[in-house]
């Protein structure tokens, strides 16, 4: 209860706003602001794991609208903010080699644009991951 006369301090106004919007019925909006979401993968190159680089999403009809994130040695991602919908993936390790050579691992140049990659999908509310498979052409 706040008494008369006092006013809320500029934490207690935030956290009585943020109270509001999840009991207030907004707690999706809090939740998913902007329609995106969490996107997990896994990326293999020829049947192994790819070691580094980054997964790019991008929407299929909007490619300002995109998402990046790093692959891990054991070629794993996680991008936790990708625009939900139709979406055009690539890959890229250009930046290993500058980076962290040792763990450079050249793929085919197809697989670095959204026009030529192949990779495609759809992303949505949840369970989104996606195994994408590079092969020598």
């Amino acid at each position: 209860m706040i008494a008369k006369g006092s006013y809320l301090g500029c934490g207690q106004f935030a956290a009585l706003a943020l109270l509001l919007a999840v009991f207030g019925g907004c707690a999706e909006e809090v939740r998913n602001p902007n329609g995106r979401v969490l996107v997990t993968g896994e990326v293999q190159y020829n049947g192994k794991p790819l070691t580094g680089g980054s997964a790019s999403f991008a929407v299929a009809d909007n490619r300002r609208r995109k998402s990046r994130g790093l692959i891990k040695p054991d070629g794993t991602f996680i991008i936790t903010n990708v625009p939900m919908g139709a979406v055009v993936i690539s890959i890229e390790t250009d930046s290993m080699y500058y980076g962290a050579r040792d763990m450079y691992v050249e793929i085919p140049k197809k697989y670095t644009s959204y026009d030529t990659s192949g990779f495609t999908g759809e992303v949505k509310e949840e369970d989104n991951h996606f195994v994408l498979k590079l092969v020598d052409e």
